[in-house]
């Protein structure tokens, strides 16, 4: 299953500690772009996180994407090279969490997981409780700046609850 992932869930699940999750969940292999990469591993980082993040992004396949077609609305180049490579490499599923790039790619009929999508999953699939999924989500909040609507948030518990 070919994966091709956008920063934000890769730094979520870094910030958790939790990206074997995408291991345990997919088979890959997983793609991001030179794009994504470099804002996953921008210089904000602490060295503890820079280091984890080198240490388990290592097998990833990191893809240089050039001349992207301009793209017309409100996906930055990074989301842009998000869309490009899921048609280059013919993805199975793309992780994304910002809408406007989800949109994109939901019309190209790429099928998209977020952040909260892979922590469902994982409880779905028992790598996780649903308990552990509601804290891991709450840390994410509180903790790490993900910023979620009380609407998609109350949605996230009532699909997490048939797995508790």
């Amino acid at each position: 299953m070919k994966i091709v992932a956008d920063a934000s869930p890769v730094i979520f699940l870094g910030k958790l500690r939790r990206l074997s999750l995408l291991n345990d969940l997919f088979k890959g292999p997983f793609y991001f772009s030179h794009f994504v990469r470099n804002e996953i591993l921008s210089e904000r980082l602490s060295l503890t996180e820079k280091d984890y993040l080198e240490k388990v992004l290592h097998p990833w396949k990191v893809v240089s994407v050039d001349n992207l077609p301009k793209t017309k609305g409100a996906l930055s180049i990074s989301d842009s090279s998000v869309v490009h490579l899921s048609h280059q490499v013919h993805a199975d599923l793309v992780l994304a969490d910002d809408r406007a790039l989800r949109n994109t790619l939901q019309a190209h009929r790429f099928k998209v997981l977020g952040t909260l999508g892979v922590l469902l999953l994982a409880s779905k699939r028992r790598r996780l409780t649903a308990k552990d999924a509601k804290e891991l989500a709450n840390e994410l909040i509180t903790l790490h700046h993900f910023h979620i609507s009380a609407e998609t948030y109350k949605t996230f518990l009532n699909h997490l609850q048939p797995f508790s």
